[in-house]
């Protein structure tokens, strides 16, 4: 959804809202989105910013995934918790290429 709107200054409760989540994971996402170079802080919220191609490329794979698997992907975000939200974190890391 960030990437659909990159001009979008995403707020906790936004985010909370839109991924029907508490504001506290909200919270653990966004901050992992910044840690993994997909969004930067502006004023109270977050803008969707990747910082290199690499990363661009995997939120679009993101995109892309979702807009295939939209069940998988929506039971992986609402998942049992605290892992849920690790999870769903977790697939923005960059892997190295074997």
């Amino acid at each position: 959804m960030m990437v659909k709107a990159p001009d979008t200054v995403w707020t906790v409760e936004l985010m909370a809202a839109r991924l029907y989540v508490s504001s506290a994971e909200a919270t653990i996402v966004l901050r992992q989105m910044t840690a993994h170079g997909l969004t930067e802080k502006q004023g109270e919220g977050h803008c969707f910013a990747c910082r290199t191609p690499e990363v661009t490329a995997n939120a679009e794979a993101v995109v892309a995934l979702y807009a295939e698997q939209l069940i998988a992907v929506t039971h992986l975000i609402h998942a049992n918790r605290p892992a849920r939200v690790q999870a769903f974190a977790d697939a923005f890391q960059l892997r190295k290429k074997e």
